[in-house]
């Protein structure tokens, strides 16, 4: 951190997360995968438990998910909740699954 001063428009912002599910690969990746998906929400007051069980409930969705290579659903100290993917994302696709989007 010797040259932050120089290197960033501001000090890094270290946050701890709880990590609640997680897909890790099978398999070593025969090529890297160069891009992930993060996507950060907070639940409505009162939803925060039942927001955490559908993070958790996608866990053996993911894991059929061939392209999905790694996910983490997460708990974020300020009370948002979201996950992070790495999988075959292709130029203009989200990379969302809508299995992992809950219903309107």
């Amino acid at each position: 951190m010797a040259r932050a001063a120089e290197l960033f428009a501001e000090p890094p912002h270290i946050q701890k997360l709880d990590v609640l599910a997680y897909k890790l690969p099978r398999v070593p990746l025969s090529t890297p995968d160069t891009k992930a998906l993060l996507l950060r929400f907070a639940a409505k007051s009162g939803n925060e438990d039942k927001v955490e069980q559908f993070l958790r409930s996608m866990q053996p969705v993911v894991e059929g998910e061939i392209d999905t290579k790694a996910w983490f659903a997460i708990r974020l100290q300020e009370g948002e909740l979201g996950f992070l993917t790495l999988s075959r994302i292709k130029v203009g696709d989200s990379g969302i699954s809508p299995a992992m989007c809950p219903e309107s």
